[in-house]
């Protein structure tokens, strides 16, 4: 299966009866993180765009739909979207808060 969107339709006609339906199917990379390689080590308010890539597009009928979010479980970071750079590529900016170790989950949808 290839990276994009495909159409598939099914019909069944037999004698006065005629069924039919359409489903739309999504194929895509698994998501990957691109930069930095390796852990980020951010100076007290300094960020870093973390640069993801593959995961899923936005959804063809509905492109307002998509998301691409990131949540950290403490104050340590603050993560946002920063943006899409036209491709299957997904940016969030992370900022140092406070001194510690932090992990973040990313999501996109």
């Amino acid at each position: 299966m290839s990276v994009g969107f495909s159409e598939l339709r099914a019909e069944y006609r037999s004698g006065g009866l005629h069924l039919s339906a359409t489903v739309l199917i999504a194929g895509f990379n698994p998501l990957k993180l691109v930069s930095p390689a390796d852990d980020a080590l951010l100076a007290l308010g300094s960020s870093w765009n973390y640069i993801f890539e593959g995961g899923p597009l936005p959804w063809r009928p509905e492109p307002a739909s998509f998301y691409q979010e990131g949540d950290s479980s403490s104050h340590v970071v603050k993560v946002w979207p920063a943006g899409r750079d036209g491709s299957d590529r997904h940016i969030l900016r992370v900022v140092c808060r406070e001194p510690g170790v932090q992990m973040f989950t990313v999501r996109v949808g």
